[in-house]
C-alpha cells in the first residue's frame, strides 16, 4: 500500500498516543496544522488520547490579533533600526492606519502579517516603497508582494479533492453579493447541504460554517485576503475570473431563481467598498 500524507500524519499521532498513554513517556508534544480532515479523524480514532490533549484553534483565539498586532510592530520597529536603508526613513513611521489595516487583513493569523512583513523588511527594496507596495498604492518593484500566501491557497485550491465545485462555493461568496448562505448556494449549483460539507471539508483552513441570527447556516471566509487573491489575475492565476464573466456565466440560472427568495445579503459593503474591490 502506498503511504498517503493522511496516513503518515495518521502514524504520528498513533505514535504520540502509544508514548504519552501507554508507555507514560514524560514529554509533552506540540502538533500544529491546518484542519485537516483526516488529522482531526486520526485524532478522534485515538480516544486514549481524548483524556490527555487540549486543541486550539486560532480562530478563535482572543489573543491572536493582539499577539499579531504586537509582531507587526515590533517588526516595524527592527526594520527601521536595521534595515540597510532605514536611515531614509522619516519618522513616525508607519502609519496607524497602516497597522491597522495589516492586522485587519490578517484575519487572525500569522501567515499573513509574515509574509507582508518579510516583503517590507526585503533588502532589495526600501521600506517605504514595499510598504505602499503593500497596500496597493503602487506597484511592486521585487516581484509579488505575497508571492507565499499566494503559494499556499494555490496549493490549498489545487489539492482540494472537489477543487472546481470548492472554487465555485469560493467565487460566489467572494464575488457575489447575493446571500452567503448554504441554502443559497445549493440553491444555485443545485447540490445539497451535504454535499457543500463534503466540498468544503478539505479547505477548512480556509472557510468555515456558522449560523448566523438563527436564519441558517452561513459560508465565513477565515482570511480576508483570500478575496484579494481570487480577485487578482496575477495572484490566482488559473483560478481568477472576472466578476461581470462570473455573473455572465450563471445569468440564466439567476433568471430562474428570481422567485426563489435569494436576496443581497446583509452584509454586503458599502458602494465604495464594492469600487475599491472591483478596481483591486
Amino acid at each position: 500500500m502506498a503511504w498517503t500524507n493522511a496516513h503518515k500524519q495518521a502514524l504520528i499521532i498513533k505514535v504520540v498516543a502509544s508514548l504519552l498513554c501507554e508507555h507514560n513517556v514524560p514529554i509533552r508534544f506540540i502538533i500544529a496544522s491546518r484542519p485537516e480532515v483526516a488529522i482531526h479523524a486520526a485524532f478522534q480514532k485515538e480516544t486514549k488520547l481524548l483524556a490527555v490533549f487540549t486543541s486550539i484553534s486560532v480562530d478563535v483565539d482572543e489573543d491572536a490579533q493582539a499577539d499579531i498586532r504586537q509582531f507587526i510592530e515590533d517588526s516595524f520597529l527592527d526594520i527601521v533600526s536595521s534595515h540597510p536603508l532605514g536611515h531614509h526613513i522619516t519618522l513616525p513611521w508607519p502609519s496607524p492606519h497602516s497597522i491597522d489595516k495589516i492586522v485587519w487583513k490578517s484575519s487572525g493569523h500569522f501567515i499573513y502579517a509574515a509574509t507582508v512583513m518579510k516583503f517590507i523588511g526585503s533588502s532589495s527594496e526600501h521600506p517605504g516603497c514595499a510598504l505602499k507596495a503593500v497596500e496597493g498604492l503602487e506597484p511592486s518593484r521585487i516581484g509579488s508582494t505575497f508571492a507565499e500566501l499566494d503559494s499556499l491557497y494555490m496549493h490549498i485550491l489545487t489539492s482540494a479533492t472537489y477543487s472546481s465545485q470548492v472554487l465555485g462555493i469560493l467565487r460566489h461568496r467572494c464575488l457575489t453579493y447575493l446571500e452567503n448562505s448554504v441554502a443559497a448556494v445549493c440553491s444555485i449549483y443545485d447540490i445539497s447541504p451535504e454535499d457543500v460539507e463534503l466540498f468544503l471539508s478539505d479547505v477548512q483552513s480556509l472557510v468555515s460554517s456558522s449560523p448566523k441570527y438563527s436564519t441558517g447556516i452561513f459560508i465565513n471566509i477565515k482570511h480576508a485576503s483570500l478575496r484579494d487573491f481570487l480577485a487578482d489575475s496575477k495572484q490566482s492565476q488559473r483560478f481568477y475570473i472576472k466578476r461581470d464573466e462570473y455573473h455572465a456565466s450563471w445569468l440564466p440560472r439567476y433568471f430562474q431563481l428570481l422567485d426563489s427568495g435569494i436576496r443581497v445579503s446583509s452584509d454586503s459593503p458599502s458602494l465604495s467598498e464594492r469600487g475599491a474591490f472591483i478596481n483591486s
